[in-house]
Formats: structure tokens, sequence, C-alpha cells
């Protein structure tokens, strides 16, 4: 809870001192021209630290959040083809492949933290500068979004600590998959950040670099069926595992 809290102190803090960077509307709540308004900087504050901790929870395979946030910001370099952008993609690029290979560097909790802080903010301001819908942005984190949104929810109904660590994530039973075809550790770990990252983004990408859409809606809709599609799929892999642990167990 310390974390969350000074988390969003600083979120917050940094915020307050950005004010540019905070939407002059958004129209999925129906507010408009409220630029400086308490509650666009409430919403963006939630949104911020909530993505901030969702990056957090996705950095569970090698890869995995390295390579969602490459392919997020390939999509920004697309639009303002800066250095920066550029620079961050090749770093990205050149981490994810000795992370995927070796296994022996990580992001960690300062790495996930600093690279989620740096997407969330990258948001805002291509959101205002660009003027590019929210859910495009939550297409492609898709992943992320998912996993923040279901662990809450799940830590909720069974009365668990709402920060508390769990290993009831979609990657650790995909890992589980492939440790069950007989791949070891590394492997199984490497193939499920790669296979994670890749189906998740890959609608995205292809909406964005195929077929040029910028439209709100086509967004909005888009993120809800990624959404379901990932809860259908964890349900039906959750469960295979558990009933296989049961029969193992008998």
């Amino acid at each position: 809870m310390r974390r969350l809290v000074f988390i969003t102190f600083f979120v917050a803090l940094s915020l307050l001192f950005m004010d540019d960077i905070l939407p002059s509307k958004l129209s999925f709540f129906g507010l408009y021209d409220l630029k400086l308004s308490p509650i666009i900087f409430i919403i963006s504050v939630v949104m911020t630290v909530g993505f901030i901790n969702a990056g957090n929870m996705a950095d569970g395979a090698n890869g995995l959040f390295a390579l969602i946030s490459t392919f997020f910001f390939i999509m920004l370099y697309s639009q303002y083809e800066t250095i920066s952008y550029l620079t961050l993609i090749v770093g990205l690029i050149s981490f994810s492949l000795y992370n995927i290979i070796t296994g022996k560097i990580f992001l960690g909790d300062c790495g996930s933290y600093f690279l989620s802080s740096l997407i969330a903010f990258s948001s805002l301001k291509a959101h205002l500068e660009l003027n590019l819908p929210i859910f495009l942005f939550a297409s492609f984190l898709i992943y992320p979004c998912f996993e923040i949104v279901k662990s809450i929810y799940l830590r909720l109904v069974s009365n668990a600590p709402i920060m508390s660590p769990d290993n009831m994530h979609l990657h650790n039973y995909v890992n589980d998959y492939y440790l069950s075809l007989g791949l070891k550790n590394h492997a199984s770990n490497s193939m499920t950040g790669i296979s994670i990252a890749v189906i998740s983004s890959l609608p995205a990408m292809y909406s964005f670099f195929i077929l040029r859409i910028f439209d709100g809606n086509y967004w909005l809709l888009l993120f809800i069926c990624e959404f379901l599609v990932l809860i259908l799929f964890y349900e039906f892999i959750s469960k295979a595992f558990k009933k296989n642990e049961i029969n193992i167990a008998q």
C-alpha cells in the first residue's frame, strides 16, 4: 500500500508541473473543455497510476512487457519520428533479445515502473497533440490493462489484499502450458513472453499500420473484443490446469 501511495503522490506532483499534457477533453466520459478541471486531473492521475502498476504486473516473462512497449513506441515513432523514440526502440529491442536469449537481465520493478510511466505520460502527450483516441493506446497495451483489471477483480472476490502478489496471471498459465510440452524453464519463459506480446499486439498493429484506422469508436470496439478474448482464454487455460492439478493429486 505504501508503494501505491508513493507512486500516486509522484504522479500527481508530476502532472501538476506538466499540466500542459493533460487532455482538454475525455469524450468517452462525456467531458469537454475541462483542461484544468479537478475531474480531468483526477482521471489522469488514476489512469496513469493504474497503468504504472499494470506494467509491473505484466512483467512476468522474458521479453513480455519489453516487447509490448517496443510495439507501442514504434507506433508513436511513426507519428513523431524523433531521435528519442528511435533510440528507445533500439534499446528496447536490444534488451528484449538479450533477455529472451539469455535470461540474464530483467526489467525488475524499477525498470517496469520507469517504462510504464514513460508509456503513460507519452500517451497523455500524444492524445493531446495528435488527437489519437484513448482506446488506441489501450488496444496496444491490452495485456497490461487486462491483467490489472482481472487481478483486482479476483482479489476483491476472494477478499485478498489489493496489492498482494499472486501466480494467477495469464502468463503463469501459458508458461505452465509450455512446460507441459517438455520445454525447459528458460525456453518456456521466453516463449511465453514472445507469444503473449506478439499475439496481443497484432490486432492493434494491423489496424494502425495496415488498415490506417483512427476512428475512436473502432478502437473502443477493438479494445472490448481484445479484452473479452483474453477473458475467455484465461478462463479456459486456468480451468484446464486446475483440473489437471486435481487429477494429479488424486
